[in-house]
């Protein structure tokens, strides 16, 4: 029995050092990727302004409320 569980607790050693390693290789990658990633937000944020993305969108003035019809007869 003591030599099964010699065993099982080797693989099990080793799979735990599998996992250790796949989940800091996924973790440098996200690091690269968020960096990579706030570098391109960068330069778009310099070359587009609000004033041009808003130039794209018909923005109401804040002055204009939107209509909406009082109910009309008894409300329940």
């Amino acid at each position: 029995m003591g030599k099964a569980l010699t065993s099982a607790s080797r693989a099990w050693a080793e799979q735990v050092g599998t996992l250790v390693d796949a989940c800091a290789h996924i973790s440098n990658h996200l690091d690269c990727t968020k960096a990579s990633k706030k570098k391109d937000d960068e330069w778009v944020g310099a070359q587009v302004g609000v004033s041009k993305i808003s130039g794209y969108y018909d923005v109401p003035d804040e002055s204009a409320k939107p209509s909406v019809p009082r109910p009309q007869g008894p409300i329940m």
